[in-house]
């Protein structure tokens, strides 16, 4: 712990947020989520889909539409996707599983 006669590190508050990890499961999260959600949107747990174009990917999984293009062109994330007529789609069971197991 800090001495009380050094001085404590302060977070600029434009950064304070920054290193916070939301939780999937947290529901200010959903909410946060549903409400950016693009047409076509379905909670996870309510998907009859077995893949999904990446913008609704995005959402389920909290990142952006270039990071997951990034993990498709080079290979190195967590999940993969297929290939249908030229456009990405990404697995269910895939993110069901990136989000229970974690990453």
């Amino acid at each position: 712990m800090f001495n009380q006669t050094e001085a404590v590190p302060s977070v600029s508050p434009h950064l304070a947020g920054s290193a916070v990890r939301i939780n999937p499961t947290d529901q200010r999260s959903k909410q946060r989520s549903t409400s950016l959600a693009p047409a076509g949107f379905v909670p996870l747990d309510q998907e009859a889909r077995t893949a999904i174009p990446t913008p609704i990917a995005c959402v389920h999984i909290d990142r952006k539409p270039s990071c997951l293009y990034e993990w498709s062109s080079k290979g190195n994330g967590p999940i993969k996707p297929v290939k249908v007529n030229g456009r990405l789609l990404w697995l269910v069971a895939d993110i069901r599983r990136l989000l229970t197991q974690g990453q």
